[in-house]
């Protein structure tokens, strides 16, 4: 579960000796013959902080990673979120163009209207009929024509019912949510492009303990201890670290 993180800034901090600048103290000079003196200053040597900065690029593992692909295809409408930022578990991530299933939507529920109110007559025609044919006073063939109707307006009514729960749960594929709490580790999407189903949109990991791995050259390594603080950048965020672990291969963990 690894990914190259955009940017990793090492900061080594340690005691070295700087050059102050005593203004207003001049030293005596003698020149040769003919030449004439040149004024100096004396700079006095004190001890302070030397810092050193090292930037590389390394791999940042997690626990946990998922890769957000689309079941679906279409143009992708937004993006709600940027790279480095937490999101927690249903969060919306991206959105993808579904009008065409909002119309079909619109149709299916405005076809459930009229059924409803063809069930409602057929089925009152059905409720009085019912009684007179007990009774024998009005011929089969007649009960028979409204118990048909009424039975096809319910029948209608289920089919219509359960295709606009299909188009409901399908237009959810649409909305591209988190599927737990996370950080977005990397986007390679963008508004306006082309969504294709199992193509990648952006990729989580988890927000809980993390390790940053990179290859340090020799020159520098003898500048890095266990301890030495670290600037680690991850899109717009900015973690405060420290080295925890040199490998002898000369990777090292923090």
């Amino acid at each position: 579960m690894k990914k190259i993180a955009p940017l990793l800034m090492i900061v080594i901090v340690g005691l070295g000796v700087y050059f102050g600048f005593l203004q207003g103290q001049e030293a005596e000079v003698i020149a040769e013959p003919g030449q004439q003196p040149v004024p100096v200053e004396i700079t006095a040597v004190t001890q302070g902080d030397l810092r050193r900065e090292f930037t590389y690029s390394g791999i940042v593992e997690a626990d946990y990673q998922v890769v957000i692909s689309p079941n679906v295809g279409g143009s992708i409408q937004s993006i709600t979120v940027k790279e480095g930022q937490k999101v927690t578990s249903g969060i919306l991530l991206a959105k993808i163009d579904h009008e065409k299933l909002n119309t079909k939507l619109d149709t299916l529920e405005a076809k459930l209207e009229t059924a409803e109110v063809d069930l409602a007559y057929w089925e009152d025609q059905y409720s009085k009929l019912e009684q007179l044919y007990q009774q024998g006073a009005i011929p089969d063939q007649q009960y028979s024509e409204v118990e048909h109707k009424y039975r096809l307006s319910q029948s209608s009514i289920k089919e219509l019912t359960t295709n606009i729960a299909e188009v409901k749960v399908n237009i959810t594929d649409f909305y591209i949510r988190a599927p737990r709490n996370a950080v977005i580790s990397d986007i390679q999407a963008e508004q306006g492009s082309t969504a294709v189903p199992g193509q990648p949109l952006m990729t989580l990991i988890g927000d809980d303990a993390q390790k940053i791995t990179i290859s340090v050259s020799q020159n520098d390594l003898t500048y890095i201890t266990v301890g030495t603080p670290v600037t680690a950048a991850l899109g717009d965020r900015q973690l405060e670290l420290e080295v925890t672990k040199i490998m002898p291969s000369l990777d090292w963990l923090w």
